[in-house]
């Protein structure tokens, strides 16, 4: 089985193995502020999950996310010590990812930043970049990057740090989807 994950692991995962690489990562908590999705609805209506039958265009809705899941699965190091969840807000689309993390090494927000940046050289243009520009979601729109890290919102007390990356989560998780099955022989034939 060959597995995408999901749009908000693709950029948790940058973000924390380039981090635990270099740093070390001994557990995070991450939050996906996501636009909401068709699952959910537009006025209040009855759903199996209560929150999500809220209507999703006037209300900030927590949900459950499997990015913690996902990312387990990519990575066992973290199969006790990753969490995450997922608050659905009223946009059409684009996601900020925000990961909190405990790392082994006490860290300033510059460093972090300089280890960030050195990973998304190494990944290329399109898969994780950064930037230093105020972005706001209208900005993201289009962009083919599972992950842009906007480095003005990078913050570091020691060991503790947290770590913003923008996502178009419709494209971007469509462009790994396609770079999967041009990398993958089975899919191909």
């Amino acid at each position: 089985i060959v597995s995408a994950g999901s749009c908000t692991t693709n950029a948790l995962w940058l973000i924390t193995n380039a981090l635990d690489s270099t740093l070390g990562v001994e557990a995070l908590i991450a939050t996906s502020i996501h636009s909401y999705t068709s699952d959910q609805r537009l006025l209040d209506a009855k759903h199996k999950d209560r929150r999500r039958g809220r209507a999703s265009a006037i209300n900030i809705i927590p949900v459950e996310t499997n990015a913690a899941v996902n990312l387990r699965r990519i990575d066992p190091r973290y199969a006790h010590n990753a969490k995450a969840i997922g608050l659905r807000v009223p946009t059409p689309n684009v996601s900020l990812m925000q990961a909190t993390l405990k790392l082994r090494q006490n860290a300033s927000a510059e460093t972090i930043n300089e280890i960030l940046i050195a990973a998304s050289q190494k990944c290329g243009k399109n898969v994780f970049e950064t930037t230093r520009e105020p972005k706001v979601l209208a900005d993201i729109i289009g962009s083919y990057a599972s992950a842009e890290v906007d480095l003005s919102l990078t913050m570091s007390l020691g060991s503790l740090a947290m770590v913003s990356a923008w996502h178009d989560n419709e494209l971007g998780f469509a462009a790994r989807m396609i770079d999967l099955a041009l990398e993958t022989p089975q899919i191909r034939s």
